[in-house]
């Protein structure tokens, strides 16, 4: 597929691969299609400049997050970069090069790009692309993403934010943003990365993976543990740890039965209509696949017992796993704190590892802010 619009917005959405996709624009913002076509990713600085090029790499090895994206476009607060940023996106479309945003949230937004008239202004086309997966496995990682670190229960939190699932509605509402001329809806659940670089008709580069995840251990430390992770916006310990750790755990189920019933019911309109939007590839998959579909699939599932990752074999195997990150990058540590995590093998009281855990959770932030310069 070659793209005939002016610019590319990726839209999201969230939890469908974003972080690794702008992790691997970030580290090559500049790149050509497989007919010679120019493409340079950028993103708008919330005060209303534009990051481009070699800043755009340099900001994302500084971030904790890894990669460089465009601000939110709040509904509740001004947005000067969205004044700004179509006339530096004309500059880049009059030198010959088709320019790429990204923000994952941006797919709850288009009513704010319709108001700021952000593509009519400098009479701009817009290839908006979206990426979904099945909704209810979305729901599940959603809550750890956002639910668990508010003051909301999971019954809430999954109706609250069923409609975010609706990705069929969300996608029609970018389809009528004046200037967007296609959007494209793709599977999140294989490669993301592959596939937007396939609609871009491009060669995806050869870099690292950026999608690790975190143990099961760890995030039930942070709920008990509160400075390490505040509130649903402030992730950025979770990102080091996944970027250290490189752990690789499924996201633990937490819908019961009854939720899963309930998100399938509801959305199951909504999805069929979704894969109209879908390649005949997609829509095969998806039709194919019981995660979209299938309650009985979802039996299978087993709820999560935290239980199990506040006792001694799941601590101390957290501890080991972030000691030998530490000791593998030279860093000194108390032989004392070492004894004592090899002693958790006869037991511990969750007080004391929390304490231990924190001790070193400190010291690798501040090994990988070291890292990142």
């Amino acid at each position: 597929m070659s793209i005939k619009e002016d610019i590319v917005l990726h839209i999201g959405a969230p939890k469908c691969g974003s972080s690794s996709l702008q992790a691997t624009l970030s580290q090559q913002p500049d790149f050509q299609s497989r007919t010679g076509q120019r493409f340079s990713y950028v993103a708008a600085h919330h005060r209303g400049g534009l990051i481009a090029g070699d800043d755009i790499t340099k900001d994302a090895r500084k971030s904790v997050f890894g990669y460089t994206s465009s601000p939110d476009a709040s509904p509740n607060q001004p947005n000067p970069w969205m004044e700004q940023m179509p006339g530096h996106l004309r500059k880049i479309v009059e030198d010959g090069r088709t320019p790429i945003l990204s923000a994952e949230g941006w797919i709850n937004r288009a009513k704010q790009f319709a108001e700021a008239r952000f593509l009519e202004k400098e009479n701009l086309s817009a290839h908006a692309v979206v990426f979904v997966r099945p909704p209810v496995e979305w729901l599940n990682s959603a809550w750890w993403q956002w639910g668990v670190w508010s003051d909301v229960t999971l019954d809430r939190f999954v109706r609250a934010n069923i409609e975010s699932a609706r990705w069929n509605a969300l996608a029609h509402v970018w389809s009528q943003v004046p200037g967007v001329e296609r959007v494209s809806v793709r599977l999140a659940s294989s490669d993301a990365v592959s596939s937007f670089y396939d609609i871009l008709d491009a060669e995806p580069p050869a870099l690292a993976n950026s999608n690790s995840g975190i143990p099961t251990s760890l995030l039930y430390f942070m709920t008990r543990n509160r400075e390490f992770r505040e509130n649903a916006h402030t992730p950025q310990v979770e990102f080091i740890a996944a970027r250290q750790l490189n752990w690789k755990e499924p996201t633990p189920w937490v819908l019961r039965e009854d939720l899963v019933a309930y998100a399938l019911h509801h959305l199951y309109p909504a999805n069929r209509n979704l894969m109209g939007r879908m390649s005949p590839a997609d829509r095969t998959a998806v039709d194919k696949d019981p995660k979209w579909w299938d309650y009985e699939y979802y039996k299978a599932r087993t709820l999560v017992d935290p239980d199990t990752y506040n006792q001694p074999p799941a601590l101390q195997d957290l501890a080991k796993a972030m000691i030998d990150r530490l000791q593998s990058c030279d860093c000194a540590l108390p032989a004392e704190l070492i004894a004592e995590v090899e002693g958790w093998s006869k037991g511990v009281d969750v007080t004391c590892a929390d304490k231990s855990i924190a001790d070193l959770l400190r010291r690798l932030c501040k090994l990988d802010q070291a890292q990142r310069g």
